[in-house]
């Protein structure tokens, strides 16, 4: 085997570490669903990010900065923005790998959806709209 096949995967790791869009975090502020929302019957919305991903801060200059989006998130969602390296328990519970990731969850952490990468606003909102209805489970 070529040593540029051996070695592909190592550079791939290292690019997505160092861009920001694969967390290598070991740091854990023990965040929890359970914590933040008791008694909420409202889906949650979790927006994982890194502060050094070009698709987060595409996606907070775009989607999280519409005003359209965020009157929907504030009306129906508990939005909770989360940094994948100071949340390492959050970031762990979900299995997040690449960040931007969205995930909604019902209270009690049970997952409804996720997209990884960053999402347009009209997109967002079809998105919210398809899953506005699993609240009812």
């Amino acid at each position: 085997m070529s040593s540029s096949y051996t070695t592909a995967p190592l550079a791939l790791f290292l690019v997505l570490v160092t861009t920001g869009c694969l967390s290598a975090s070991t740091e854990d502020d023990n965040q929890t669903n359970q914590e933040d929302n008791p008694g909420s019957t409202k889906i949650i919305y979790y927006y994982i990010y890194s502060t050094s991903c070009p698709a987060c801060r595409l996606m907070e200059e775009t989607t999280l900065s519409d005003q359209t989006v965020l009157d929907a998130l504030e009306a129906d969602f508990v939005f909770k923005k989360i940094n994948a390296a100071t949340n390492r328990a959050l970031v762990q519970e979900y299995n997040v790998v690449y960040v931007p990731t969205s995930i909604f969850t019902r209270p009690d952490g049970e997952e409804l959806r996720r997209v990884v990468g960053a999402v347009a606003p009209e997109d967002f909102l079809k998105l919210l709209d398809e899953i506005l209805p699993l609240q009812q489970g």
